[in-house]
């Protein structure tokens, strides 16, 4: 069945535009409809979160007016920073790679009649796991003054759920594996947070190096619909995707513990 699906994905791919074919494309158009749709909303709601924040809190001022000493090089050659900036690349790159594509693994691979209701389902649970484990996690990891094993237990979850898919194959096995997948990210997104602003290299300009953890968390959610795209179009169908999957988001969690002055 997954390999059926995987076939009719890519003819759906190829047919996305004749004029101007290009892998993944189909894939573009449908995200740029679904962003359209909520963009409205999302913007009002985040202005109406934000807004409490930025107007209650103090901003803490820079003890030194110098400019920032240390470039993207520089940055990098921080040990502790650099490999908490690989292992977020990986493991959010791991996240896309087995999130983003999942309407069409449950219309092309496993051949569901209402897809879009079933992704709803796969949502909502996944949303519901991401906010209970990141409270819960930051919570327990404060707790036990540790963050590397969190990030690491993080990973493992991400990977399990791709493990859970390809073993199951089907419904209830993607609906289990998207609440896996949603608790490993949200203990994820608490903790390496916590752990990115552990490792910062300079105190007076933690924005800057901030901004570039913020890029490691950007950069693979975009990339990831696209990657995806080009490896079930290669041949590796909707099983090489989530192998795919679990193969970076273990090798984040690896890279994780390699930081060496945070526990």
């Amino acid at each position: 069945m997954l390999v059926d699906g995987d076939h009719r994905f890519q003819h759906r791919l190829r047919v996305a535009d004749r004029n101007d074919w290009r892998p993944g494309a189909h894939i573009a158009a449908r995200r740029r409809i679904q962003l359209d749709f909520c963009t409205s909303g999302v913007r009002h709601h985040f202005v109406a979160c934000v807004a409490p924040f930025v107007l209650s809190t103090p901003d803490p001022q820079v003890s030194s007016p110098r400019r920032a000493s240390q470039t993207l090089r520089h940055l990098l050659a921080v040990h502790d920073f650099r490999w908490t900036l690989i292992g977020r690349v990986q493991v959010n790159l791991g996240n896309a790679l087995g999130t983003s594509l999942a309407l069409y693994y449950l219309q092309f691979g496993l051949e569901v009649t209402d897809p879009d209701t079933a992704l709803l389902t796969l949502t909502g649970g996944y949303m519901i796991c991401v906010v209970v484990a990141s409270i819960l996690s930051g919570w327990l990891s404060d707790r036990f003054r540790a963050r590397k094993p969190f990030v690491m237990v993080a990973a493992l979850l991400q990977t399990i759920s791709a493990i859970v898919i390809l073993a199951t194959g089907n419904v209830w096995g993607a609906t289990i594996a998207s609440a896996i997948t949603g608790a490993g990210f949200g203990c994820f997104m608490s903790i390496d947070q916590a752990l990115a602003a552990d490792v910062l290299p300079d105190g007076e300009h933690n924005g800057q190096e901030l901004g570039v953890m913020n890029i490691a968390m950007a950069l693979p959610q975009a990339l990831g619909p696209l990657v995806g795209a080009w490896v079930i179009e290669l041949g590796g169908g909707f099983s090489g995707l989530y192998i795919l999957a679990a193969g970076f988001a273990t090798l984040g969690g690896l890279s994780v513990m390699k930081v060496k002055t945070v526990r």
